[in-house]
């Protein structure tokens, strides 16, 4: 047990202190918690279950990932189409990917946002009141909160929750107080794994 354990933290250090394996953790990590992100926009408990779950498949998805990066980044010859088309579907994946993790980031300003939509529904079409200026600056009219009214009206606010939160990011892009730290948490999504795939070899 104790050889066992000791084994471990050395796996771990190594990691550590590799910045290939480091940079490789990092990417593994990604789309779990992206998964953890979504569950818990749709249902806050969600969120925990496949946080637990995420705990048997973890170790597979980082061999599967560090497979397909080495793949990439082997230096086999390939065509600069297929290059160009791999990279760029890393780039569209990793943005998909931050989707959740920004909305849960915001969750609040996006909860914020929506609040007096929510209201208004709740109490029969009550307008008295707006998304604070002062902290959001100019409110983006579109996309409109009107599909998510029509689910609440339906299901009630905890379902129409990841409805609002959807419309909410797609309007806090078009924000610019919000754009420096949209673009810093997308980024960081999109440049680790695209690194990796482009110059992991170099470290290796």
């Amino acid at each position: 047990m104790i050889d066992l354990a000791s084994r471990r933290i050395v796996d771990v250090r190594g990691h550590l202190t590799d910045p290939y394996a480091a940079s490789l953790l990092v990417v593994t990590m990604m789309p779990v918690l992206s998964a953890i992100a979504f569950g818990s926009i749709l249902w806050r408990p969600l969120g925990y279950v496949v946080a637990v779950a995420s705990l048997f498949y973890v170790q597979r998805l980082h061999r599967w990932i560090g497979s397909g990066l080495r793949g990439i980044s082997s230096g086999v010859p390939n065509s600069r189409i297929y290059r160009a088309t791999t990279y760029l579907v890393i780039v569209l994946f990793s943005a998909m990917l931050s989707i959740p993790v920004v909305q849960v980031f915001f969750r609040g300003d996006l909860a914020a946002m929506a609040a007096p939509t929510v209201v208004a529904e709740m109490t029969d079409g009550w307008q008295g009141a707006t998304a604070p200026e002062a902290i959001f600056g100019s409110t983006p009219s579109w996309p409109s909160y009107a599909p998510c009214q029509f689910v609440q009206g339906w299901t009630g606010p905890t379902v129409a929750n990841s409805c609002y939160s959807a419309v909410g990011y797609l309007r806090m892009w078009q924000m610019p107080t919000a754009l420096p730290m949209l673009c810093s948490l997308t980024m960081i999504y999109i440049l680790f794994p695209l690194t990796l795939a482009r110059f992991g070899r170099l470290n290796k």
